[in-house]
C-alpha cells in the first residue's frame, strides 16, 4: 500500500523489487500442486519432512507443536498479499488466480474435500465445543474460519479430526478471508 501512495518513498525502487520477487515466489511454489495452494512454511535447514527447492525447504503444514494451528491465516494472508502486489506487477492476473486458489483452499478445494468455513462448503469436521472453557459456549457461526488443517507433527502430513485445534474458529483467518474476498471483488 504504501508503493501505491503517489507520495515518493525512498528506495521505491528495491521494494518494487521485494514485491515482485515475493509475489513471484509465491506463484511458482504454488504452482508446485494441484491445488495451487502456496507453501507458507519456509525454512533454510531441513526441518525434518520438508521439502526441498533450491536451497531451501518448505512445508504446507506447521512442523512444530507450539505453532500448530493450521494453515489457514498464512496461506490467506499471502492470497492479500498477492492482491495487493497485482498493480505494482507486469503478472497481475497470476497474482489473482493464485489469491482465488488460497479461497478456493479454505472452502473445500482440497485434497480431503473438507471447507474449513463453518455453513459453507461441504465436509466440516465438527467444532471442538469446551463446555468449561467459554461460557455460553461459542455456538456454530456461519462464515467463521477453523485455523485450518494441523500437521501430524514432525512431517508434513495433515492430521485431521476433531483432536486437533484444526477446527476452531480463529478471527484473524475468519478477518483475512472476508478481506481477501472483497479484493477478489474489486479485480
Amino acid at each position: 500500500q504504501l508503493l501505491k501512495m503517489e507520495k515518493s518513498i525512498p528506495n521505491r525502487a528495491t521494494y518494487l523489487k521485494v514485491v515482485e520477487k515475493s509475489s513471484k515466489q509465491f506463484i511458482m511454489s504454488a504452482r508446485r500442486n494441484p491445488w495451487n495452494l502456496i507453501p507458507p512454511y519456509w525454512y533454510a535447514k531441513n526441518p525434518g519432512g520438508g521439502r526441498k527447492v533450491g536451497d531451501h525447504y518448505y512445508t504446507y503444514f506447521t512442523l512444530y507443536p507450539e505453532t500448530d494451528l493450521g494453515n489457514n491465516t498464512d496461506i490467506l494472508g499471502r492470497a492479500l498479499v498477492l492482491l495487493e502486489a497485482k498493480d505494482l506487477v507486469s503478472f497481475k492476473q497470476d497474482c489473482i488466480d493464485i489469491a482465488l486458489h488460497q479461497v478456493e483452499w479454505v472452502l473445500g478445494c482440497n485434497p480431503f474435500n473438507a471447507s474449513t468455513c463453518e455453513g459453507i462448503g461441504y465436509n466440516q469436521y465438527q467444532m471442538l465445543i469446551n463446555s468449561d472453557e467459554f461460557l455460553p459456549p461459542v455456538p456454530q457461526i456461519p462464515g467463521a474460519v477453523q485455523t485450518g488443517f494441523c500437521s501430524v507433527v514432525g512431517t508434513d502430513n495433515p492430521q485431521l479430526g476433531i483432536e486437533k485445534v484444526s477446527v476452531e474458529y480463529d478471527m484473524p483467518a475468519t478477518s483475512t478471508l472476508i478481506w481477501v474476498i472483497k479484493k477478489l471483488l474489486e479485480c
